[in-house]
């Protein structure tokens, strides 16, 4: 996402609406469907800790403290990646998130 040095705004424009339309539609549709019901939201289940393992402003260390203070919830390091995984490894972060929602536990 650069171009001689500079920050591309059009390519990560670009990729954080394809990466919307993999995760955030379904996300959305999710907490759409569940708004005002008895339906379970977000939760102990329901939890993805993710981070970059060159992360130097919240470590994989930190990440894993995080996920062990969550009951079921779900780790998952994104190599080769830092603060801004989901920009700097789309395809992994797209991925993982991914696999995590369809994971999921249908609430019919």
């Amino acid at each position: 996402m650069e171009t001689d040095g500079r920050f591309d705004t059009a390519s990560a424009a670009s990729l954080m609406q394809r990466q919307y339309r993999t995760i955030g539609s379904r996300t959305i549709s999710y907490f759409d469907t569940t708004a005002g019901t008895s339906a379970p939201g977000p939760g102990p289940d329901r939890t993805l800790v993710i981070v970059g393992s060159e992360d130097t402003l919240t470590p994989p260390s930190v990440g894993r403290d995080l996920q062990r203070g969550i009951p079921g919830a779900r780790f998952v390091v994104v190599d080769s990646a830092g603060h801004l995984s989901s920009l700097e490894q789309p395809e992994r972060f797209t991925a993982a998130v991914t696999a995590f929602l369809g994971a999921l536990p249908d609430d019919d």
